[in-house]
């Protein structure tokens, strides 16, 4: 079954990140089998309910990034038991918060279960060495690329020591959920002409698609692994895991599942951040102000893990999973559920508006 469906990942041609959907299977079922959490289902991963589960009474849920996309698709389910876990303490709180979740309902997966790392074991380069940056993951508008490149750019301009940016993996022409696809067209092409317009004292390199872990052999002395993302689904991060568990510190927006990461991290408040909805003054002066405060070797942190895993959630029937949709769609709604279908937030109504509103509270605080 696994094999079957990681095949599906790798054949679907909108799924550009199938890479560390892959990877984040594998843990999370691993974790969840040595748990005896079982069956097993993950929507985000699996599309639609699973016929293999047809003939079972409860089924465990794992919700990743479009947790609440799948919320609003739970009147087509089965009727079953569901007992639901997410990997991220923002999700768990929407859910709680947003769409009507007791405490004991929904559980979170530490992320240091499913990656394990020595978090005292990275280390920060002095004011004197060279800051060896490193993205991985989607290159795309949702992740703010555009603003990382200027941040890199205005950086070495500042700065005495070497400045170097080293990026891998796919482009996507995915945006945020409030601008049109239609707004920008290839984001390949512009990634490209910023690269090739700005005068830089050290030009960013683009590594391309890499496998698995093979983005780490990047041929940088002390690497840091820095991003910039907004996205709304950002609920985990499967490339800032792996950096951790390599021993490089971190750099993360204080955004979504980032808020959970721990050990040598330096968190970027996210109105710091330029998004698309930023005009271009706005955005070179966000970007011009954080290359100047930033010091890493200043304002680095080093937080502790939450071990968020203590109880098992409680089943819930799948008619008190309608009740709530029921109540969720009084409350924001209708237009919210029209999530699925790739709608945006300009499109929409004030009600939609004061809950994209309410879920970036959540997920920036």
């Amino acid at each position: 079954m696994k094999s079957q469906l990681i095949e599906q990942l790798r054949n679907d041609p909108e799924e550009v990140c199938f890479r560390s959907l892959e990877i984040l299977y594998n843990r999370c079922t691993e974790f969840c089998e040595n748990k005896n959490f079982l069956p097993l289902w993950i929507p985000d991963i699996e599309k639609k309910f699973p016929e293999r589960l047809l003939e079972t009474k409860e089924v465990n849920v794992l919700l990743l990034g479009a947790a609440v996309e799948n919320f609003f698709q739970c009147e087509q389910w089965p009727n079953k038991k569901y007992r639901f876990f997410c990997l991220s303490s923002r999700i768990k709180k929407i859910f709680l918060d947003l769409c009507f979740f007791s405490e004991s309902e929904i559980s979170v997966i530490d992320r240091y279960d499913l990656f394990p790392a020595d978090l005292m074991k990275a280390r920060w380069p002095n004011a004197q060495e060279d800051w060896n940056f490193v993205y991985a993951g989607r290159i795309s508008d949702h992740k703010n690329i555009d603003f990382l490149l200027y941040f890199i750019f205005f950086l070495q301009l500042l700065r005495k020591n070497k400045v170097t940016l080293t990026l891998a993996g796919p482009f996507d022409n995915m945006t945020h959920r409030y601008v049109p696809h239609s707004l920008y067209g290839s984001y390949e092409k512009r990634f490209f002409q910023i690269l090739e317009k700005l005068p830089w004292q050290e030009k960013p390199k683009y590594l391309g698609i890499r496998d698995s872990e093979d983005w780490k052999d990047v041929g940088e002395d002390n690497p840091i692994y820095i991003n910039f993302s907004s996205f709304i689904f950002e609920d985990f991060s499967v490339s800032a895991a792996q950096a951790q568990s390599w021993g490089w510190p971190v750099v993360l927006t204080q955004w979504g599942g980032f808020l959970d990461v721990a050990g040598k991290i330096q968190g970027v408040k996210i109105d710091e951040v330029s998004d698309s909805y930023d005009t271009t003054s706005d955005f070179l002066l966000k970007a011009k102000n954080l290359a100047n405060k930033f010091n890493i070797h200043g304002l680095s942190g080093e937080c502790k893990p939450n071990n968020f895993f203590q109880t098992v959630p409680d089943f819930v029937e799948l008619k008190e999973l309608i009740s709530r949709q029921d109540k969720f769609k009084k409350t924001w709604g209708v237009g919210v559920t029209k999530l699925p279908t790739h709608n945006f937030e300009c499109y929409y109504d004030q009600n939609v508006k004061d809950f994209f509103h309410s879920y970036r509270s959540i997920f920036s605080v």
